[in-house]
């Protein structure tokens, strides 16, 4: 009984760490192929108390652009007159993108520059990505108080070709 036993824990064991080096392995599949997607959870304004986010909110990055859906609570000290959308609601086909592990070796630090000409006002993003898949978006602005976002980071599904 005992022989059974721990040949079911050496088991489970296996199974357990091949799932998590399989996790690692697509996570940094995800980001090498710059096709993902950063959901928010949680956010940190730089005044104020951390607040959780309800709905979806998310930024999405692939090598040709950038998706930014997410909310923003802070300090404005200038703002453009008539804009509908918030600081961090547009799309850039003009970025730069500079990825490179931590010192740690355990995430990935990617810094995301808009070009002046994206309709943001939106200065660097620096996604940390961990190794699991959890990840912290640190947004700084031109004319606004920074903010942060908990969160963690998903593959996104390939587009599917509609050309008859």
């Amino acid at each position: 009984m005992k022989k059974i036993f721990f040949l079911f824990c050496v088991v489970v064991t296996t199974i357990s760490f091949a799932q998590k080096q399989k996790e690692e392995l697509s996570v940094k599949d995800m980001l090498s192929e710059r096709r993902f997607c950063f959901v928010a959870q949680t956010m940190l304004p730089q005044s104020g108390s951390s607040r959780m986010i309800d709905s979806y909110y998310d930024l999405k990055i692939t090598k040709d652009k950038i998706i930014c859906s997410l909310p923003y609570f802070g300090r404005a000290y200038s703002v453009n007159i008539g804009s509908t959308t918030g600081p961090l609601d547009f799309t850039a086909t003009d970025f730069s993108y500079d990825a490179k592990p931590t010192k740690k070796g355990n995430a990935t630090e990617i810094k995301i520059v808009p070009a002046k000409t994206a309709n943001t006002d939106v200065n660097t993003m620096i996604l940390t990505v961990f190794d699991n898949g959890n990840a912290t978006l640190q947004v700084t602005f031109n004319n606004r108080q920074a903010i942060s976002y908990n969160g963690n980071v998903k593959a996104l599904k390939a587009e599917k070709n509609t050309a008859d």
